[in-house]
């Protein structure tokens, strides 16, 4: 549980943001509240603040002189600055200051409590730190990957003042003066089958088997869980060790660790990045670079990259072969357009195809999908509406891979519809037909529109437009038909009667008969009692 002081000039601004935050659901305990410096620092000073929410433009002393005060006097209390600003000019200051985040006015009390839950996270781990150990000393290997969590997301300014005041603060061994080496391992791929949690696991052992594989003699490296989908490797070089070339020994390390997964771990490919040995400073760019080298990699899965060597030749998109995928289709050149397809995506452009080609090459393909339901007066949602198509869909801009996935499977369900209405000559007779041999069961709308390999709503569609009813009622309307002739020409009991036209419950069929008959099963039946007699 943690404790909450807000600050504010403005009492009414204080009672919003307490009635405004679900405060039980973030395990808060205390809600103190101030409405000066003065009178922020008493209760600070009083109680065991966790978290303060502040406002920054107050009349007797701003929430920066108040953020000035809490660090040299209470280190451990985090911070969240409240403002009006949308521009907000006071945010780099914040920033090197230590603040965790600053939130606009008016709140949006849904993420000012995102916020507050990710800051009560972290001040959580580092109260459990100074519990657990009494002393910095022990935990030193945690904090300082917060460290370069810190920076890495922007909460540390890359500027000698804020890392200073950042590294004594935390009492870290961390050197300005040393050169680093990051090396990003992403995650490129995994298997659609495996859970979250599997895929939980196999990040933790990606970290796990790099901490181990990533060894340079004298060096001392810290791995960390960068994102959800990368681990992030920094080398803290020696200054003996700087006149020296790390790359090879990087890269090899970075070949065992992909040779590794493939051998262990079939259902994800990854790649490494590796960067230049320089300052800490240039750090954040270098991993933004990374970062961004990633993003495009689209066709190379399990491959190392060379920050000091990548280029990028990114080649232009021509939709030139729009009109020509839009003939294919309609002439019905699948092949061909499969073929044509792969081609282009798999070239010698290979490596300059980058994540703004897929999208362009994505929009220009759906239009073609868009073209062909047009002319065949069938919805997209009709052809690709199942939970399968619409996970195909969303992968199709995730790679180069699921693009082609995503360009053939499109290809398979229109190349299924087109053949489909060819070999039916009229789907609502085969439908009837189907439902005749099957009256005695109960039918889905699913078996039928697999049987005429039409999409369901296209099939109930086209089935009321030229029957006048929809396929549910028409089969009703035999099953009825069916019973009364039976009832009328057979000594069949009415329970028999209800098995042979897919009744399983006497109650229902008797219902239903019914409504559409207007007079029971047996009254029915008593009613051509003569008839049946004299045959």
């Amino acid at each position: 549980m943690v404790d909450i002081l807000i600050v504010d000039d403005e009492i009414s601004a204080i009672e919003a943001v307490q009635k405004g935050i679900h405060w039980d659901k973030l395990a808060v305990s205390s809600i103190y509240t101030a409405t000066s410096m003065k009178e922020a620092i008493e209760q600070l000073n009083k109680h065991n603040i966790d978290i303060m929410l502040s406002d920054i433009e107050m009349p007797r002393g701003t929430g920066l002189e108040l953020l000035q005060w809490l660090k040299q006097n209470k280190p451990e209390v985090g911070c969240i600055f409240m403002t009006c600003h949308a521009d907000f000019k006071y945010a780099q200051k914040a920033i090197q200051l230590g603040s965790i985040d600053y939130l606009l006015k008016p709140l949006n009390y849904e993420e000012a409590a995102k916020t507050l839950k990710s800051a009560i996270e972290k001040v959580k781990n580092e109260k459990i730190l100074r519990k657990n150990s009494g002393a910095w000393l022990e935990n030193k290997n945690i904090v300082l990957k917060q460290f370069w969590k810190d920076f890495f997301i922007g909460d540390i300014s890359p500027d000698k003042e804020s890392l200073l005041r950042y590294i004594q603060g935390k009492d870290i061994d961390i050197s300005l003066e040393k050169n680093y080496i990051p090396v990003l391992v992403s995650i490129k791929k995994t298997s659609e089958d495996i859970t979250r949690n599997e895929r939980r696991l196999i990040e933790f052992a990606i970290k796990n088997i790099s901490d181990e594989l990533f060894t340079i003699d004298d060096v001392n490296k810290e791995v960390i869980e960068f994102t959800e989908n990368s681990v992030l490797i920094m080398f803290d070089l020696n200054k003996s060790l700087e006149n020296k070339d790390h790359t090879q020994v990087i890269k090899t390390c970075c070949e065992q660790l992909i040779q590794v997964i493939k051998v262990y771990y079939k259902m994800i490919t990854i790649c490494c990045y590796i960067g230049t040995q320089d300052s800490i400073y240039t750090m954040p760019n270098q991993i933004e670079n990374m970062q961004t080298i990633d993003f495009n990699n689209v066709a190379y899965h399990q491959d190392i990259f060379l920050l000091s060597s990548y280029r990028r030749y990114s080649i232009e998109y021509n939709n030139a072969s729009f009109t020509k995928w839009s003939e294919y289709i309609q002439t019905s050149k699948f092949q061909d357009l499969l073929s044509e397809v792969k081609q282009m995506l798999t070239s010698e452009n290979l490596k300059k195809i980058d994540r703004k080609f897929l999208q362009n090459f994505y929009q220009d393909f759906y239009f073609v999908l868009i073209a062909f339901s047009l002319k065949n007066r069938v919805f997209l949602s009709e052809l690709f509406g199942d939970s399968r198509s619409q996970q195909i869909f969303q992968n199709g801009l995730t790679s180069l891979a699921d693009l082609l996935r995503w360009v053939e499977y499109t290809i398979s369900i229109i190349k299924d519809f087109v053949e489909a209405n060819e070999e039916i000559s009229n789907p609502v007779d085969k439908t009837k037909k189907y439902i005749e041999n099957h009256i005695s069961e109960e039918i889905s709308m699913d078996d039928i529109a697999q049987n005429v390999h039409l999409n369901p709503d296209y099939l109930t569609r086209i089935f009321k437009k030229e029957v006048g009813v929809s396929i549910s009622r028409y089969i009703i309307y035999r099953k009825m038909d069916i019973a009364k002739r039976l009832l009328r020409e057979t000594d069949s009991s009415i329970g028999d009667i209800a098995l042979k036209v897919g009744y399983y419950n006497y109650s229902s069929f008797n219902r239903i008969f019914t409504k559409f008959v207007n007079m029971s099963p047996q009254q029915f039946k008593n009613s051509h009692k003569d008839g049946l007699s004299s045959r």
